[in-house]
């Protein structure tokens, strides 16, 4: 675990209190941590034909559960923290809170609402910068 955390702020000590503390309020879930590479060759008639090389690196956390374990509401206003998870709010206590109903959604794979979608995305992003240690900026690659 430590060689995904070479890039990032966040020290083995705190990622173990962080998993610990969460773990310690939930029943069940789902919790991973992924660094893997793979590469591959295709080789016609002893020649190199294709040749393949990849790295991924992420964690999971489960989008029907809050914080301390408990389901996701509909109604309830949640937000989004890599280090914490989904957590509930007041409502309207932060203008860039979401609606339950968004994430209960997205896990039964009903993408056509926009909000949804923009929310699925804003989590994704935080999660990936989070992992990077630094900000995404794709679209000046990718554009």
């Amino acid at each position: 675990m430590t060689s995904l955390l070479k890039n990032s702020e966040l020290s083995i000590e705190k990622a173990d209190k962080i998993v610990s503390e969460t773990l310690n309020s939930c029943d069940d879930g789902e919790l991973y941590v992924e660094d893997t590479k793979s590469e591959t060759i295709v080789l016609d008639d002893n020649k190199i034909k294709s040749s393949n090389y990849t790295s991924d690196l992420g964690y999971g956390f489960d989008l029907t559960k809050n914080d301390v374990g408990s389901s996701i509401e509909p109604d309830q206003d949640y937000l989004f923290s890599p280090l914490r998870g989904i957590y509930s709010l007041d409502k309207g206590e932060i203008e860039s809170s979401f609606k339950g109903q968004h994430l209960l959604d997205f896990m039964s794979g009903k993408f056509s609402n926009n909000m949804t979608k923009k929310v699925i995305k804003s989590i994704f992003r935080e999660s990936l910068e989070a992992i990077l240690g630094k900000e995404l900026n794709a679209r000046k690659y990718f554009n």
